[in-house]
């Protein structure tokens, strides 16, 4: 009987402690948290997208949230994170378009508000077939007056196995200390989430070979970097930058090389696997839709195999979308 009491201590304990960084999980995420200890399913395949969707708004200007769920479907997707998501702004027609696109999905959802914007909220979004153990809203450094920014932190429960699924869209200006100062805080939830399955995926605003991916592939911080504060400035974008996510493009040209000499695609030791640069065909462009030149939106990922990637051709956004099968290690 002692020993089942201390079992049983030792259990709570564990479950009580932390997955994120500056979050403890809710009492959902308490229950669960035994679940992540079981062997994952090896032979099960996720299908995960990330898509920005200009507020699902496509080139052609119309606002059409049927397009955004089509590419979802298209996808068979277990695990989608959005971008540039509008709830009851008036550019919107104060439509929760979140809720329109999960619903025309099937899909549950979380969402992580980063702006006040027009009389409702903006931000990030997953969505996602299986239960949500627990989720939050991380703001991240604001450095420069630049436009407050946000990670979307959610646990999932995939058929008994916990997974971490990060979903962000990082500081569009062509100077990179608020991606980079990102990038840190990202990699700090990474490791307090320990060698458990994780996911980070997200418009990035930034090329392979730069050092926000450096950081996040490698799992190692910047030398010399500081930090802004986190949340500081919680206010619309500058001058210039017209309404959030409008003429967010990546910031130079070409893809730069790392200076660290670290391997596109390759995980160091902490790091992530970028899925793309693992079994991505051709260039992985998502950005402009019409004659695409960059790769800025990634799935980056720990504990799975990568299986296959495309980029996925559509109208419905500013943005093409990248879809990846992946598969338990």
């Amino acid at each position: 009987m002692h020993r089942r009491t201390v079992l049983a201590g030792l259990i709570a304990t564990l479950a009580c402690a932390a997955p994120l960084a500056a979050q403890s999980p809710g009492p959902a995420a308490e229950s669960r948290a035994a679940d992540s200890r079981l062997p994952p399913p090896a032979s099960r395949v996720l299908k995960v997208l990330t898509f920005n969707i200009h507020h699902a708004e496509g080139e052609d200007g119309t606002l059409d949230v049927a397009r955004v769920a089509q590419v979802i479907r298209d996808a068979g997707a277990d695990i989608v994170g959005l971008q540039e998501v509008d709830r009851g702004a008036e550019r919107t027609g104060r439509r929760d378009l979140l809720k329109e696109i999960a619903d025309l999905a099937g899909l549950r959802f979380a969402f992580g508000k980063n702006l006040d914007l027009q009389g409702g909220d903006y931000g990030n979004a997953l969505l996602t077939r299986f239960p949500i153990v627990s989720e939050g809203n991380r703001a991240l450094p604001v450095i420069g007056g630049g436009e407050p920014r946000g990670v979307l932190q959610v646990v999932l429960d995939v058929e008994g196995t916990q997974v971490l699924v990060l979903t962000t869209h990082l500081d569009h200006r062509r100077p990179d200390p608020q991606r980079v100062a990102s990038a840190e805080a990202m990699l700090e939830m990474l490791q307090a989430w320990g060698d458990r399955p994780a996911i980070a995926l997200g418009d990035f605003n930034d090329v392979p070979g730069s050092e926000t991916y450096r950081i996040l592939t490698s799992g190692q911080r910047a030398p010399g970097t500081g930090h802004g504060e986190p949340g500081a400035g919680n206010r619309a974008p500058g001058t210039g930058h017209g309404e959030p996510g409008a003429g967010n493009r990546a910031p130079g040209t070409g893809q730069r090389a790392s200076d660290s000499g670290h391997r596109e695609g390759s995980a160091g030791r902490g790091g992530l696997v970028d899925v793309w640069a693992a079994v991505g065909k051709g260039d992985g462009f998502t950005i402009p839709v019409e004659a695409p030149s960059k790769r800025i939106d990634w799935i980056l990922v720990r504990g799975f195999e990568p299986v296959a990637a495309e980029v996925p051709r559509t109208e419905a956004s500013d943005h093409l979308p990248v879809a990846a099968t992946l598969r338990f290690r």
